[in-house]
Order: C-alpha cells, then structure tokens, then sequence
C-alpha cells in the first residue's frame, strides 16, 4: 500500500461522513435524494470540515487536499514540510458531499452545474487566538471533484524578515534590497515552497520600517491573503485582465512598489522588466527548481542578458521540509563517509561533529511523525556589478555557478551552504540533506 493505514484518522465514531454516507445509500433508490445545496448544509459534513481545518492548522500543514483516489478510495492529503501525506480516510459516499460543504463555507456556487468547473473561494478560521485564510479551488476530476485549500497564517509574524529563518548573510542582503527604488526581487520554488508568503513578509517589513509611505499595489492570481496598507489587484483571464495588462496599468498609478504574482510569459517578463528599470521595486516569482535558472528561463522569455543584469537586484530560491521535533529526534556522531560527501560538495566540516536524525515512532508532540514545523532552505543570487560581468560569459546555470564560485566577490549563497547550516543547527536530517541536495 502506498499509505500507512494504522495512522489515518476516520470517523470511527460515525458522527460525520460514515453517518452521512450511510443515509445517503438508503436515500439514492428513492425520490428523496441529496441534491449539492443540501448537502452543502447537512451539520454533520460542515462539522467534519471544521475539524479537518482544525487538524490541519495543528499540524502545520500547508496545503489540504480532499478527493476520490479511485473507485474506493477518498482521502485528506496535507502538504507537512513540502511533502504531501495522507491523513484522513473519508467514506467513499459521503466525499462529493464534503466537497459542497467547504465550497459552502469558502461562499462559493453548490449548484450540481459548478462540478464541472473550476471554481475559488476563502474561508476565514481563527484557531488559538490567530486568524488563517484559507484559499480554496475544486476542479473536477474522473471521480469526484477535487479540492485544494492553502492555508496562509494571518496575524503580525508576518511582519518581520527574521521570521522566516533566513540565514544572517541572505537576511542582511535581503533588507538592503527592500531600501532600493528600483529593480527586480525574483522569488523561486515549488509549489508550496514559501514563495508568497516570503514576498508578503518582506512587503510588510517595507510597510512596518517605512510607517506606509509607500505606494504599494499588487496584481495576483488569486489574492491569497489581504495587505493593509496596499492596493491589491486580481488576474481575471476572461475579461483579459492579464499580469501584463495589470502591470501596464498599475504603472499608470504611480506606485513606489509593485508585486506581480508570477512571470510566465514573455508579456509579463517584459512588462516587468519595464516596470523595473523606470524607477519601481518589482517583486515576482517563477517556477524554477534553483536561483541560477532563474536568468535562463528569463532569456528565453526573450529578454537580453545587459536588460536582466540592468533589472535584476536578487533572486531567491527556497524550498520548505520537515523540521525534526526537538522533543523526539535521535543524537548522534556524524560518520566518516556523510563528511566525506559533505567534503566534495566544498563544504566546510569543521564544526559538524554530530548530527540529528528522524525518530521515526515519533512522540506525542509531533503526532508521531518525527517532525514538528518546517524550515526554509534557501540559495541566493546577489545580482550585484560583479554578478553582471558572470552572467555575460555564462551560457547556461551550470557556467553561471562556476563563474561566481571563481570570483572573488560572494555574489552567491549556496543551497548546499544552507543545508549545512540546518545539519549544525539539527533541524534536518542527513536523508533529508541528501535530497534537497540531489
């Protein structure tokens, strides 16, 4: 099996879903039948996704997924340090109707033709005094339809760079940035690497530090999370609001600061480009898996390399894992072969004499997982003068890498620098080392 199916949680007690599911069968041969709105208010469903979000939250997850897996099979997935797990067996009758419920309680349409479609909503939950929003999308799919709900952590953490955990070189780096008046923040990752939430966090730093001087407007796909202190705008494709028609407006209102949620295409890239270089701080994203692919994939998007260099002031690569539980985890003597390993990557070993390894029985406090929390692992690409002259004699990441790792300047962080520090720091494991490095 690829799930544990000791460690999922079910309604044993058939409260919820079972109960629902159970009335549902004896209901389907008859007129009397369950139609989307009314399973959307049935008081057993809406209680069971209150206490999913409740898991979740306590979990730290980022991510809630809920859907059919196959003809016998529904699941809840969380997203728990970057890695999506199976949590929560729900009755195979009872999944379209919890479906209706969270789109019910996001304030989204419940009518049976809105299953074969798209659709966004947000639920506001509040859980030991702190505000989430939650961010939900259903897609429909062979099954059942789909859904997938961001968690994003409202309260004033969220204010502060240090936050996030960034290593003291990056951190320092990272606040001179924001004190600029132009030029380009790029933010890389995966899906739920963090990415939204670090250039919200240094949007804030800017509001906080400033006192909301800035003139701060964003166009997103969706708004994942509201900003007090800034205008916040939303791609909508079918009435051709675009992030290159958001962008080109935006400029027309004079901001100081604009966040663009994503560069995927050549309009956008250009549109932001030009935004970058006529006097504004333009924090964006793309989907790559490290920092130096970054000025690549911006090539292709047709940009020059003397416009990249001109525009560029940082980028950000960072991936979220599974921090180890303090309370549970295994203290031990690092072996000569890991250092070996350690030692070819260039990385100095003097002070890793022990390293911290996964309990995997887990304890209490980490719901027997073996982690608690997560943490950021970062590589960074400090667009300074001297990063300007590498990327013209570089083809390609790989040249990139070597070129600044040549120079005398250190225009570059490494991910397998970071990885040592959180090895010191044994928030991570040798395993987990090993794979972010990979």
């Amino acid at each position: 099996m690829m799930w544990d199916e000791s460690k999922l949680k079910y309604d044993k007690n058939e409260e919820y879903d079972v109960a629902f599911g159970k009335e549902y069968s004896e209901r389907s041969g008859k007129t009397e039948v369950y139609s989307y709105s009314n399973m959307s208010q049935d008081k057993r469903l809406i209680s069971l996704a209150k206490v999913i979000i409740a898991e979740s939250l306590k979990a730290d997850a980022s991510d809630i997924k809920i859907y059919r897996y196959d003809s016998t099979n529904a699941f809840v997935e969380l997203r728990i340090g970057g890695q999506m797990v199976k949590t929560r067996r729900i009755d195979i009758r009872a999944v379209n109707g919890l479906v209706q419920a969270f789109k019910r309680l996001a304030g989204m349409d419940v009518s049976e033709t809105t299953s074969k479609n798209t659709g966004d909503g947000r639920i506001s939950f509040e859980a030991g005094g702190v505000p989430y929003n939650l961010r939900v999308n259903s897609i429909p799919s062979i099954h059942s339809e789909t859904l997938s709900i961001r968690i994003i952590k409202s309260d004033d953490s969220f204010n502060n760079l240090e936050y996030l955990g960034l290593p003291e070189f990056v951190l320092e780096r990272f606040r001179k940035v924001l004190s600029q008046s132009e030029g380009m923040v790029v933010l890389s990752g995966s899906t739920g690497s963090g990415k939204t939430t670090t250039m919200y966090t240094a949007l804030k730093e800017i509001i906080r530090t400033t006192r909301g001087v800035k003139n701060i407007h964003t166009i997103e796909d969706p708004v994942e999370s509201l900003i007090p202190g800034t205008v916040q705008n939303e791609v909508n494709e079918v009435d051709n609001f675009t992030y290159a028609q958001g962008v080109r407006g935006l400029l027309r209102q004079n901001p100081d600061i604009i966040l663009v949620g994503e560069i995927r295409d050549s309009a956008s890239a250009v549109t932001a480009l030009r935004a970058a270089t006529s006097g504004h701080l333009l924090f964006t994203t793309i989907h790559t898996n490290n920092a130096l692919t970054v000025p690549m994939v911006m090539q292709q998007y047709g940009l020059k390399k003397n416009e990249i260099a001109s525009a560029l002031q940082m980028v950000l690569n960072q991936r979220l894992v599974g921090k180890l539980c303090d309370n549970c985890k295994k203290i031990g003597s690092i072996t000569t072969k890991d250092l070996n390993y350690l030692t070819e990557l260039g990385l100095d070993t003097q002070n890793i004499v022990r390293v911290a390894e996964r309990n995997k029985e887990g304890c209490e406090l980490c719901d027997h997982t073996g982690t608690k929390g997560k943490v950021l692992i970062v590589e960074m690409l400090d667009a300074d003068r001297n990063f300007d002259e590498v990327l013209n004699i570089s083809n390609n990441d790989y040249e990139l890498k070597v070129n600044l790792e040549k120079s005398e300047r250190k225009s570059y962080y490494s991910k397998e620098e970071d990885v040592e520090r959180h090895l010191r720091e044994m928030s991570i494991d040798f395993n987990t080392a090993e794979e972010v490095i990979r």
